[in-house]
């Protein structure tokens, strides 16, 4: 596999028509420089028009709330939109759909595949709640805006959003002798503070203990979600100084003196700036996108570009891109997609869109991936081991073989004036595609590099209908 392919797939979800020629032409460390300025790369005009109209991205969480969660009064003077007739069903998918849009149709890939591994890193369930409706504006402003900036800014933006608080408990996190504890005779939660050390942070061997632990969620206590209701305003993050624990601190060998809700921002920055976290996440850029156990070596080189640039996310990807571990023959073509990677590929390389996106949700689910569904903290996993089961490769074969039969493309029809905005929206997205010509054709060519001798001579001797059936099912085409 040629290092431009191997570029191609590593930072992207995928080839598209035409692509493989462009970054020929332009070279790889041209194509990596532009990738690393997604500011520069606009979303088409239709896309934008139509993540514009998906209340979810665009309404921030007390909107959410008060339009979609469940609660008894709304605050005095607070009225609902009448024109948000969307079920909260309906709120829950938007998210997904457009994440599954932006990863087959934005130019900014690598902002989206970053988006996507630090949602992941940073994970929060759309199953428990009020997170259900406010994963899309959590990943809009806590997410999104950081992907490719400072880790610590990342970190900050995560700890203050509801959806994070609400989803890890520390919305209910008070201190035992405070005076709301001694009334309401809640105490300590843990959650959140150990997510933060062991997944967010230091890693699980990064060298903290049970009692800093415990010290952390102390420092944590009164940093939570203010309650939707008559006299206190809409759902939002604040602190509550009677949930607060305010004896000193320790916190991984530092004191820290009573300080309300600055203590708060003191240990993010502490964590932040800690050895273990340049190491925990520089082992994980290297597994997205090096290799499932990655070299130590390249690790290593992460790690001291952390400390070097205060995490910045950019220059240590533009190390990890330009180190000899990245460029190795040996690694090129061998990790395996996730179901998402899997499907947005297959989109991308046919420069097709779904007809209807909630299907392709569906799939989603039915293939163990529902977008913003994992219940679990550590978030979707890119390990082969949790993805590549005989069940898994089956289901992939059989929607090779139902997606692969087409025929040549339709002419374009009129958009549909009576169909649904999002519908319309998509047909007008599908009408700025060049028009094809027969399926498939340009799709061969352009993945034959990609092919091992034996998977070429079977398509070879393939019926030319059943070719792109065997490509999508390819062993190469699994992986990237």
């Amino acid at each position: 596999m040629s290092i431009v392919l191997h570029t191609i797939n590593r930072l992207t979800f995928g080839l598209t028509p035409g692509e493989l020629k462009r970054v020929e032409r332009i070279g790889a460390r041209d194509f990596i420089a532009e990738q690393l300025q997604p500011a520069k790369l606009a979303e088409p005009t239709e896309l934008q028009q139509l993540l514009r109209g998906y209340k979810a991205l665009n309404w921030d969480p007390p909107a959410l709330f008060l339009h979609f969660g469940k609660h008894k009064e709304l605050p005095p003077g607070v009225t609902l939109d009448p024109g948000a007739t969307e079920k909260p069903g309906e709120i829950r998918a938007q998210p997904a759909k457009a994440k599954l849009l932006r990863a087959i149709l934005s130019p900014a890939q690598l902002q989206e595949v970053m988006v996507d591994f630090w949602y992941n890193h940073f994970n929060v369930s759309n199953a428990k709640g009020p997170t259900g409706f406010w994963v899309g504006c959590y990943e809009r402003d806590a997410i999104r805006p950081h992907a490719l900036g400072k880790f610590r800014n990342l970190l900050v933006a995560t700890a203050h959003h509801p959806a994070m608080l609400h989803y890890l408990d520390n919305a209910r996190n008070t201190a035992p002798e405070s005076p709301a504890g001694r009334k309401s005779k809640q105490g300590l939660n843990e959650n959140y503070a150990r997510e933060l050390l062991e997944l967010h942070t230091l890693g699980v061997d990064g060298g903290y203990t049970q009692g800093d632990v415990r010290e952390l969620a102390r420092i944590l206590t009164g940093w939570g979600v203010r309650p939707a209701g008559p006299g206190t305003g809409p759902s939002t993050f604040f602190f509550a100084p009677g949930r607060h624990d305010d004896r000193e601190k320790i916190l991984l060998g530092v004191k820290y003196p009573p300080g309300g809700e600055s203590e708060v921002p003191r240990a993010l920055t502490q964590l932040a700036e800690h050895p273990a976290t340049a190491k925990h996440i520089g082992f994980k850029l290297a597994q997205r996108f090096v290799a499932d156990q990655p070299p130590a070596s390249l690790v290593d080189k992460l790690s001291q570009r952390y400390r070097e640039t205060d995490g910045d996310i950019r220059q240590i990807l533009a190390r990890l891109f330009e180190s000899p571990e990245f460029l190795d023959e040996k690694y090129r073509g061998k990790k395996f997609k996730t179901p998402f990677h899997y499907l947005a590929s297959y989109h991308r390389l046919l420069g097709q869109i779904p007809d209807n996106l909630a299907p392709a949700l569906v799939t989603l689910q039915q293939w163990g991936m529902p977008l913003y569904g994992c219940a679990t903290p550590n978030g979707y996993s890119y390990d082969e081991d949790d993805w590549l089961s005989p069940a898994a490769l089956m289901q992939r074969i059989q929607f090779s073989v139902r997606v692969g039969q087409f025929q040549r493309a339709k002419p374009r029809s009129p958009v549909d004036s009576e169909a649904t905005p999002e519908q319309q929206a998509l047909d007008r997205i599908r009408r700025q595609a060049p028009p094809s010509g027969p399926p498939g054709e340009q799709v061969l060519a352009d993945l034959r590099p990609l092919l091992s001798r034996r998977s070429l001579t079977a398509l070879d001797a393939a019926p030319a209908p059943f070719r792109l059936n065997l490509l999508l099912a390819s062993p190469e085409f699994l992986r990237y």
